[in-house]
């Protein structure tokens, strides 16, 4: 498969802005988005 790497990158930041409100980069105290994890987290997308 010829699929550019920037345009897969590019789609997971829209993702993860949408789903999750975070984008990476902006705040460097944030935690990481695949790093944090708690009990209390919201699960609805998964299906």
């Amino acid at each position: 498969m010829d699929i550019p790497l920037s345009l897969l990158n590019r789609k997971m930041a829209m993702v993860t802005k949408d789903d999750f409100n975070y984008v990476s980069g902006m705040d460097v105290n944030a935690p990481t988005l695949v790093g944090s994890y708690d009990l209390k987290d919201n699960e609805d997308f998964i299906e």
